[in-house]
């Protein structure tokens, strides 16, 4: 079996002492003081089955030896962990129990019983009976163990992005991980087959693990993906990194690594990102049926990228993001002004102008208030004044009269029909969507205005083969 000893160097002659008197027991490697590339060479390098810390190793970077207990258990599930502090008087007897604890098999010991307790139980070899008793003087109640558990959930905040296919590990310990601590930002960079994800303000190091899924179920299959950490801990970055670097080429990705800010830094690269997705917790609720997580979460995000788009010196929203639109009846949340706002107090919390828990207060109440307005609506029938039901020219499905729009209703199956009320300046009447739908075009309709200021008529017309509404115009010819 191969070890690793993390301890302070007066540990390590005994340890090595009583490694040799045991031929299962390969020492691999021996560090000495907590660092991130510590943690590194423990996971990859040394590669080690079991490992051995010993309270009292030089941190560096703010490092405990918890962190790394947390890390290691993230990175590397299956590795045995005996972790022991307390006042060590002899450690030649220590170091020497220590070795028997692995060799008889006994992993995942956290203790803070004292190193008098150890010694005094191994005058002799260890029987199965020492053994026993000895786990039960050394290990902590189960609720304070760091146990491993699998997420289960798929939180994929778009239509084109891919689901993890397999399992993902993460670790909690008792002082429990709060997730709506964590604040994400997203932003698209100049290249759009590229995205930089940054994250800021982590809470606690256990946490990680969950964040590089977060992180992981946020990426195309297609992207390149840069990693900022805005965090001061090179811990939580190395957490984040380790497993979100197996798990991106498992889905082809290209990761490009991981930059730490200290605190100082941390405003600069918020306000650098423009979007920000907060507080999951609500999103896991069973009792939301009108819709699914991908869509609320893609809402709350506001992102840029799903919103609109970019056409020349244009920017016009995406078919998701009319879609978004379409179906929300929350009219804050399509308040241009409103959402600035609340991305205005982000950046205060960011800058410390302002509280964390009262927004997360405030945005959980409207939350609340959402989606008993959600819940509550009903998709208006679109009915003409003769009470007839119209069916989609596209896809055969019904059509609901929006306060915007007229749409289909299987739009979310792929349906792309959907008729504004104001197009071109020209407000679009109920009788000229179904001729629309019924004849396939509508009568000659005047008074639509062109970028240039100047107006043209025109008959709008179902185009079936390019799935879209488009203008005809009258035929000109002179007589």
């Amino acid at each position: 079996m191969n070890v690793v000893l993390l301890a302070d160097k007066k540990f390590r002659k005994p340890f090595e002492a009583a490694v040799k008197k045991d031929p299962n027991i390969n020492l691999v490697g021996v560090e000495v003081i907590l660092r991130g590339n510590t943690m590194s060479r423990i996971a990859d390098h040394h590669n080690p089955h079991a490992l051995v810390v010993y309270k009292g190793v030089p941190e560096k970077e703010g490092i405990t030896e918890k962190a790394c207990i947390s890390f290691l258990r993230m990175v590397k599930p299956n590795m045995r962990i005996i972790y022991v502090y307390g006042k060590v008087e002899d450690i030649e007897a220590f170091t020497t129990v220590t070795v028997q604890l692995i060799s008889n098999g006994i992993t995942d010991i956290v203790t803070d019983t004292s190193a008098e307790k150890v010694v005094s139980i191994i005058d002799s070899p260890m029987t199965e009976e020492d053994v026993q008793e000895l786990i039960e003087k050394l290990t902590v109640p189960e609720e304070e163990i760091i146990h491993e558990e699998v997420l289960h959930e798929e939180l994929i905040p778009g239509q084109e992005f891919i689901p993890l296919e397999a399992d993902f590990p993460t670790v909690t310990a008792s002082d429990k991980f709060d997730i709506d601590k964590i604040i994400y930002e997203v932003s698209e960079t100049k290249d759009s087959e590229h995205m930089t994800i940054g994250v800021a303000q982590l809470q606690h190091h256990n946490g990680c693990t969950h964040t590089a899924f977060e992180l992981a179920t946020m990426i195309s299959k297609k992207r390149t993906v840069a990693v900022i950490m805005a965090d001061d801990d090179t811990f939580e970055a190395l957490a984040v990194f380790h497993k979100l670097n197996p798990l991106a080429a498992k889905q082809g990705l290209d990761v490009h690594g991981i930059a730490v800010f200290p605190y100082e830094l941390r405003k600069n690269i918020v306000n650098e990102y423009s979007v920000v997705i907060y507080d999951y917790s609500f999103l896991r609720e069973e009792k939301r049926k009108s819709f699914d997580e991908c869509d609320i979460k893609l809402m709350l995000s506001s992102a840029a990228e799903w919103d609109v788009a970019k056409k020349g010196k244009s920017i016009y929203p995406t078919e998701l993001g009319m879609y978004l639109i379409k179906c929300l009846p929350v009219k804050e949340l399509k308040s241009a002004a409103y959402t600035g706002e609340l991305e205005k107090q982000l950046n205060n919390i960011a800058l410390g102008k302002a509280s964390y828990d009262k927004y997360v207060a405030f945005i959980k109440k409207k939350t609340a208030e959402w989606y008993k307005l959600i819940a509550e609506s009903e998709d208006s029938k679109f009915t003409s004044s003769t009470e007839q039901q119209l069916i989609c020219p596209f896809c055969g499905k019904p059509l609901i009269k929006l306060d915007w729009s007229y749409s289909c209703t299987g739009y979310k199956k792929g349906c792309k029909f959907h008729v504004n009320k104001k197009i071109a300046g020209k407000s679009i009447t109920e009788n000229q969507v179904i001729m629309l739908c019924k004849s396939g075009r509508t009568a000659i309709i005047k008074g639509f205005k062109a970028k240039s200021g100047s107006t043209f008529d025109a008959y709008l017309a179902v185009d079936k083969e390019k799935q879209e509404i488009s203008f005809q115009f009258p035929d000109r010819r002179k007589k």
